[in-house]
């Protein structure tokens, strides 16, 4: 029934066209309708040049070639036209314009040229295998120029094809006759009148193709008009419309299957069905308004191929375009969401109209949420309110954690990329790790790795940075109090929550390292601690101590200063002995390379490796000498406590006492607690007393 409905719709659409290019009434001959025509005439732009390969002037005979192969075979079409050359050997033409119906539309569909040069239907067409390509090549030739790669016919060329338009099923309309309505219960009979006219009192049922021979009715009268009937595969039942309309629902039969047309313009069933106002591909028992069985379903367009899904509430749109395929919702303010079922159907994905992109959203709120969405438009914002309509990521946790917080951001923002929990934020992996990126020009991050720990307004803080000069002693690692500009931050705090804890410092390889220095304190000390195997240097600080500040070797070793990194100048033994110049213990004080000046715990002094000196008296006294007769000595005597014969005395004689001439001074001890004081005259005349002078007297004593 449903084949006979359609065959019904096309008959009334072709004649309705046939009436509307002239009424027909009893007794006329039917006129020829003439059909608006696609203009056969392609626009083709180019440029010739001559054999040398000079641009061609003036007028110049141009044979255009259509061929199916972009080099070699057989010119499908050719025509020569005079072209016209402007500057440069530019050119415009009409193909087709010096052909008698232009450029042939078979060209573009599926009729081949046979041997014979006709056209024919591809399945019955003795094809030549060069034309079996549905690509057109464009040859341009001539006398005196110079050929060049033939062009590919693309689209606009292809317009051709809309001539097709003109037929139905491959024929045109001139090959169809309108027929007579049957009546209910009667065979099917499709004739016409002598006069080629509907008879009077009957209704238009459908448009019947000519056999082959058999010509239209001229209204001469002169023949019986022969009668054509349709080659239906599957006879139609009669009453079948009347009884399916009393009982409802149809039961399907095999005249459910929709007709088609033959490639020899007969009816037959085809692939689709309908029952119920269903249709069906690829089976016979349709359940939807369209149910489709089979491997693929295949929508082709050159622009946009898409299907269109439309409810009372909104549209969207399945599809595929020169950027890819695409799935849109296209009612404003609707989403495109993405169900799946564990028993339940529920929405775990959701791209919102504003660009957000929520991950396991209302339905699956008890799981949390993760959302891709513009910074200003989410309900949550990053702490920076910098990153405007640029897009984050957040996610959320279904409960807040115990200090309230849930929801974990990466956003842009000024200076770069922002990860944001107003939490806590754990890394639980073995390694932690911050590499320089090449891509990154060293003037804005630095020749290294920089991890910052920010301050409260964020302008700077911890800098952290590793160089990398070839390892070893020439890579270093930099840890700074910084700004982002490297301009002063403040002081960088080193703390330790009890006193007895200590700031350490090793050295030594991965798993093998040993304390080399250490901080620690106490409420009335710090101490600074060096060590190297036993040996270990403090430098301390007391409060409220007779000592307030010291320096020295707590393990039993010497404690020495040194300069420009050489030998020691001075050493502190744990003797309590005190050297300069060299590093033995020699003396409480001990000066020189060679100990050359030393002095013992006693106080003796020995300089230059001599005796020691063990005391060393020095006193002035006040002296008048009188005169002195010509070879005479006057003597006076001072007091020296501990004086003892034998000891060393020096004097020391003023200038009034020891200028005078031919009289020589000298001291000695004479008795204990004595020294004596003796000048004589050696000249031949007497020496006037000289003035009365204080003269020093120094005694040591070995």
């Amino acid at each position: 029934m449903a084949r006979v409905l359609l065959c019904l719709c096309l008959s009334v659409c072709v004649v309705s066209f046939i009436c509307s290019a002239g009424a027909q009434v009893p007794g006329q001959q039917v006129a020829a309708v003439s059909q608006p025509s696609v203009p056969r005439l392609v626009k083709f732009s180019g440029t010739l040049k001559d054999n040398a390969g000079r641009a061609k002037t003036g007028m110049a005979a141009v044979t255009f070639a259509i061929y199916g192969e972009q080099e070699g075979g057989t010119a499908l079409w050719m025509e020569t036209q005079n072209v016209t050359l402007e500057e440069g050997g530019k050119y415009t033409v009409l193909l087709g314009a010096n052909s008698d119906g232009g450029v042939p539309m078979e060209l573009f569909t599926d009729q081949w040229r046979v041997a014979s040069g006709e056209w024919q239907e591809k399945d019955t067409a003795e094809t030549q295998s060069s034309q079996s390509s549905a690509d057109r090549w464009l040859g341009v030739g001539g006398p005196e120029i110079q050929t060049v790669a033939r062009v590919l016919l693309v689209s606009v060329p292809y317009a051709l094809r809309a001539a097709d338009a003109e037929k139905l099923g491959g024929l045109p309309a001139s090959a169809f006759l309108l027929a007579p309505q049957r009546d209910s219960g009667q065979a099917s009979s499709h004739t016409t009148s002598s006069t080629g006219t509907i008879g009077a009192g009957t209704q238009p049922e459908m448009a019947v193709p000519l056999k082959a021979g058999v010509a239209a009715a001229t209204g001469t009268g002169s023949s019986p008009a022969p009668t054509v009937k349709p080659n239906v595969a599957t006879a139609t039942k009669a009453g079948t419309a009347t009884a399916k309309t009393a009982a409802g629902a149809e039961t399907p039969d095999p005249d459910d299957f929709v007709a088609k047309f033959s490639a020899t313009a007969s009816l037959v069933p085809s692939a689709i069905f309908e029952v119920n106002g269903n249709v069906g591909i690829g089976t016979t028992a349709p359940t939807a308004a369209l149910h489709v069985v089979g491997d693929t379903v295949r929508v082709t367009s050159p622009t946009t191929a898409q299907l269109q899904v439309t409810g009372p509430a909104s549209s969207g749109r399945f599809g595929q375009d020169a950027a890819g395929a695409f799935l849109a919702s296209d009612t404003t303010g609707s989403s495109v969401r993405f169900l799946t079922s564990n028993g339940n159907l529920n929405e775990w994905m959701r791209i919102g109209s504003r660009g957000s992109v929520n991950i396991g959203s209302a339905q699956a709120a008890q799981f949390g949420e993760a959302v891709f969405a513009p910074d200003n438009l989410d309900t949550v914002h990053s702490a920076t309110f910098e990153s405007g309509s640029q897009y984050h990521f957040r996610l959320s946790r279904a409960a807040p954690d115990v200090l309230g917080s849930k929801d974990f951001l990466i956003t842009p923002y000024t200076y770069g990329m922002a990860i944001e929990y107003p939490g806590t934020l754990e890394v639980w992996s073995g390694n932690f790790s911050v590499h320089i990126n090449r891509r990154c020009p060293v003037i804005a991050c630095g020749p290294g790795a920089n991890l910052w720990v920010g301050d409260e307004i964020d302008s700077g803080g911890l800098w952290v940075t590793g160089l990398d000069s070839g390892g070893g002693t020439n890579s270093n690692v930099i840890l700074a109090a910084d700004r982002f500009n490297h301009t002063s931050h403040g002081s960088l705090n080193f703390v330790v929550r009890n006193t007895t804890d200590a700031f350490r410092f090793d050295v030594g390889a991965f798993g093998s390292e040993v304390m080399a220095g250490q901080i620690s304190g106490t409420a009335s000390a710090s101490n600074l601690d060096l060590f190297n195997g036993p040996v270990q240097a403090t430098l301390r600080a007391a409060n409220g101590s007779t000592v307030d500040a010291e320096i020295g070797a707590t393990s039993n070793h010497p404690l020495s200063l040194f300069a420009n990194n050489g030998a020691a100048r001075v050493t502190l033994f744990p003797s309590g002995n005190f050297s300069i110049g060299n590093s033995t213990d020699t003396a409480a004080l001990a000066v020189g390379t060679t100990a050359q000046f030393q002095v013992t715990a006693a106080g003796a002094v020995t300089i230059g490796g001599g005796t020691a000196i063990t005391q060393h008296v020095s006193i002035t006294a006040a002296l008048a000498f009188g005169e002195f007769s010509a070879h005479s000595c006057n003597t006076l005597s001072v007091a020296v406590n501990g004086a003892a014969e034998g000891d060393t005395v020096a004097l020391g004689m003023p200038n009034a006492v020891g200028a005078l001439d031919g009289v020589t001074w000298f001291g000695w001890v004479s008795g204990p607690g004595v020294v004596s004081i003796r000048g004589c005259n050696a000249t031949v005349s007497k020496v006037a007393a000289p003035p009365a002078a204080n003269v020093r007297v120094d005694l040591w004593q070995h």
